[in-house]
């Protein structure tokens, strides 16, 4: 999830809190919303902060989770509006006027109505709490799976309310989120904050059943493990940052495994070591050359050998006009003499005859 549009004030070095927020609204939010609206003021004053969802969480120590459900909260508060963009991903914000009038509240009958126009999400969120669920025989053995698969005894309640947005939210069924948690954790994921950028994911690309899970993860996991074998990786998934340089290479360059293996194998003839940022420039330079297949890429390598070969050959170095004038002076120090051929042969002649 990329940055959001945030329409902003000047900067100040404070920030300002109205409040009518902390007597009608503070009081009845959760503690974690509390927070989000809080900064979300802060950012608000200051256009040299990063807004976006993910930018929030780091913040703030949330889940994406809980950002966009306080995001939700705010909004149905009117003290905020969301922007969505066509593929329903949260794209802008804009803060609104804490009113401290009596008529700038929402009526309960009002607020039943706009509540019944939401998304079913929304509704099942609203009517479902941990207490319920956890009265519930089927999502205690969900929430204890999860734990096991974590290497945990139990989940944490913020941990727990993650697993509700995945059923709610996201509206994954218990053997997908069952399926989501074991490929994280194969990948050597036990974070529940990363299985929960992966769940997001698998949403946003419409992924709601086992099947089309597994033909998702298998098309990436294949990309993945060329790249680690070929580097000799085994004992572990790919990074972070070793995942976005695959991602760019296959779907952004969109190079087969061979090519991408290649560039591997070269950088570790190289450098003699796994080095990804070397593989990106190897491919970068590839991309730019338009290289689609292994024969352009010996083709490519010939044209560079051929004008190395080309750039090595020079001309023969004059000698300098200092270097032809000592020459010039050391030999014409004695005087040259010149013989023609007959006295030469006389001069021979004579020497013979003593």
């Amino acid at each position: 999830m990329g940055d959001l549009f945030l329409e902003r004030g000047s900067f100040e070095r404070t920030t300002a809190i109205a409040n009518t927020f902390i007597d009608k609204y503070m009081a009845n939010a959760n503690g974690e919303f509390v927070k989000v609206y809080l900064y979300l003021l802060r950012c608000y004053q200051d256009r040299s902060i990063k807004v976006s969802v993910n930018s929030f969480a780091d913040t703030l120590n949330c889940t994406e989770g809980d950002i966009i459900r306080a995001f939700k909260y705010w909004e149905e508060q009117s003290l905020i509006s969301v922007c969505f963009d066509k593929t329903g991903e949260i794209s802008g914000l804009r803060i609104n006027e804490c009113n401290d009038t009596d008529s700038f509240m929402e009526s309960e009958d009002k607020k039943i109505e706009k509540k019944a126009t939401k998304s079913k999400v929304v509704t099942k969120k609203k009517n479902t709490n941990i207490e319920t669920l956890c009265e519930d025989e089927e999502f205690r053995d969900l929430v204890f799976a999860v734990a096991t698969y974590l290497g945990k005894q139990s989940l944490t309640p913020k941990e727990t309310d993650t697993i509700i947005y995945f059923m709610y939210d996201l509206e994954f069924s218990a053997d997908l989120i069952l399926h989501l948690t074991e490929y994280c954790v194969s990948n050597g994921k036990k974070n529940m904050r990363y299985i929960e950028k992966v769940a997001v994911s698998w949403a946003t690309l419409g992924i709601t059943t086992i099947e089309a899970a597994k033909e998702h993860t298998n098309s990436h996991s294949a990309k993945y493990k060329c790249v680690l074998k070929a580097f000799g990786i085994t004992n572990r998934g790919p990074a972070q940052v070793e995942e976005e340089y695959i991602n760019k290479w296959f779907d952004e360059f969109g190079f087969a495994s061979e090519i991408v293996v290649e560039a591997c194998n070269r950088t570790i003839k190289k450098t003699h070591e796994p080095s990804f940022g070397y593989v990106d420039s190897i491919l970068t330079n590839w991309h730019n050359n338009g290289i689609t297949n292994l024969d352009e890429v010996n083709e490519l390598d010939e044209k560079f050998k051929s004008e190395s070969s080309k750039s090595k050959i020079t001309k023969l170095p004059k000698k300098s006009k200092a270097t032809e004038k000592t020459t010039e002076t050391s030999f014409s120090a004695f005087p040259q003499r010149q013989y023609s051929s007959d006295e030469l042969e006389l001069k021979l002649l004579r020497n013979r005859a003593y």
